[in-house]
């Protein structure tokens, strides 16, 4: 449950354990704009997450290629869905690592707006992932700004214009796995989202701690790609954990009720995973 609807939660994670290596993943359901019949009471954002996860965990693979093939296989299926209209397709984010203790490297694969960031062993921190969606929530959060200060009302009550909901609608066709490569990735089951996959790696021993999480995991204000701001984020979650990281959140949405602090919901799904290498 997120806590705040008690709706359930369109994000989820993973973590496998081999005799060599560590997999973790976090994937983010992407809301739908269209209602999906045949998912009845499930949401395609969830719907599509927790088929990646069970996927994933089957398969125990990073390939992200491979799974978008496996949602697109099975979503299909669904009366409705075809890859000319992404609104009748789930979708989902996903960041994957590996830690592979034979060749000692940290990999990466990922897309969209979940995250990975670093903390090395000289305490420098890094955001490593590639954040594709982040000018277009941008211009829609000034979309919402200029309507607040057009009509005298809260950013909260101008996220219900009609001209926000046409720009969501839009944003998503016109940018998700675009074929030349300028939009945004999404795992959709659209082939045209490996133009938009993230595959890098590091040594494992120049790392000292990864944080991987949902994009809903930093506290409205903090921002994952500032330095001072994953330093504390990595001070939080190494004192206290990744539950302490969202009692902030939503501490600060919550004393935030009008969203001067613009946001697209009161309270976004929010996990996220921390480990420690050995020192």
């Amino acid at each position: 449950k997120d806590g705040v609807s008690k709706k359930p939660n369109e994000d989820t994670f993973s973590v496998i354990k081999t005799s060599d290596s560590i997999l973790a993943a976090v994937l983010d359901g992407c809301s739908s704009q269209k209602p999906i019949a045949s998912l009845k009471d499930q949401t395609g954002a969830r719907f599509a997450s927790h088929f990646l996860k069970r996927v994933f965990e089957e398969t125990g693979g990073i390939e992200l290629p491979v799974l978008n093939k496996k949602l697109l296989a099975e979503s299909l299926q669904f009366e409705g869905a075809s890859l000319t209209d992404v609104h009748t397709l789930p979708a989902s984010t996903a960041t994957i690592v590996q830690l592979a203790f034979g060749n000692r490297k940290l990999r990466i694969s990922h897309v969209s707006d979940t995250f990975c960031i670093i903390q090395f062993t000289d305490n420098h921190t890094e955001f490593v992932t590639i954040d594709r969606n982040r000018k277009y929530d941008n211009e829609i959060f000034s979309l919402i700004k200029k309507i607040a200060n057009e009509k005298q009302i809260t950013p909260r009550e101008a996220r219900k214009d009609k001209r926000i909901i046409k720009a969501i609608l839009d944003m998503y066709q016109d940018s998700y796995n675009k074929p030349d490569g300028t939009g945004q990735g999404i795992i959709n089951g659209d082939p045209n989202v490996e133009k938009y996959i993230q595959d890098i790696s590091f040594p494992l021993d120049s790392i000292k701690a990864i944080i991987i999480g949902s994009d809903g995991l930093v506290p409205p204000g903090w921002d994952e790609q500032n330095e001072k701001d994953r330093e504390k984020m990595f001070s939080t979650v190494k004192s206290n954990g990744i539950k302490e990281l969202i009692r902030i959140k939503k501490q600060i949405e919550d004393n935030d009720p009008n969203w001067q602090i613009v946001r697209f919901k009161h309270s976004d799904d929010a996990t996220g995973i921390y480990i420690k290498l050995k020192e």
